[in-house]
């Protein structure tokens, strides 16, 4: 049967039914992701506290008493998960339009950072191929395939990135990773590996996004590793963490155009 509520369009971004229910399912994890190695402000707390109040409401669940603010979205992304046939597509809208308030405004932006592109990747497989450009829209980078919708190509998830910086590291370290590699969209030349955090903002060419989360190494990557250690590239195990980006402004990139990173480092 055809689920009339889907694809459902929350401003400029369209959620088919996984998408909005893998992203209610891991509002715990990406708090975690905005957290990491930070201390959030307390406006954001409270922010986040009404988000968790709001979609517990939805679902019609009660929220534990706990300060512990990544707990209570994980309460509540996972009861709208599991009641996700129950919500209508206003409160399912309404849910996600929130989580992405919230999330968009974790980082202090108070440091910029100027760099380039290195190089753009789009097409299907491991190594993605490199291309001179492409056109980005809300839903990606045109010409980019995801092996699988499961784990990938939410709109939070529109462009994968990764900088040069990080990629020295690792091979320094003698593990055989290149671009593109990894899966990553757009390598940037020029900006530290610490500075594109979840919360940070992103021009680059004509493209405005914001980085919405780290990347979650995948098996795939397991031949870019000595002794197979793909999670060497997990942000808690340091700064050479690739990250996605939700797209804010539709436009094109190319090899060379100019990256500025806003942060909070």
């Amino acid at each position: 049967m055809v689920d009339a509520r889907f694809p459902l369009a929350v401003g400029s971004h369209c959620y088919t039914a996984t998408d909005t229910r893998r992203t209610l399912a891991s509002l715990g994890a990406l708090w975690e992701h905005h957290g990491h190695a930070t201390r959030l402000s307390t406006g954001v707390l409270d922010a986040a506290r009404e988000l968790a109040s709001g979609a517990a409401s939805c679902a019609g669940v009660t929220l534990p008493t706990t300060d512990d603010v990544g707990a209570l979205l994980d309460t509540a992304g996972a009861a709208c998960a599991d009641r996700l046939d129950t919500l209508s597509a206003t409160d399912l809208a309404r849910i996600l339009a929130a989580i992405w308030g919230v999330f968009s405004r974790t980082r202090d932006l108070t440091v910029t950072h100027r760099g380039t592109v290195s190089s753009v990747h789009a097409g299907r497989g491991l190594p993605k191929p490199r291309v001179e450009g492409a056109a980005v829209r809300f839903g990606g980078l045109e010409g980019d395939v995801q092996r699988a919708r499961t784990h990938h190509g939410r709109p939070q998830q529109a462009l994968c990135l990764w900088t040069t910086d990080a990629l020295e590291v690792l091979r320094s370290e003698g593990h055989p990773i290149g671009p593109g590699c990894a899966g990553e969209n757009i390598v940037l030349d020029g900006i530290p590996r610490d500075a594109a955090r979840p919360g940070a903002r992103l021009i680059i060419g004509g493209v405005e996004a914001f980085v919405s989360s780290y990347a979650i190494p995948c098996k795939n990557n397991i031949g870019w590793f000595t002794n197979g250690d793909f999670m060497r590239m997990h942000h808690q195990r340091g700064d050479e963490s690739r990250f996605y980006a939700m797209v804010t402004g539709e436009g094109r990139i190319r090899m060379g155009d100019t990256v500025t990173v806003i942060s909070d480092r």
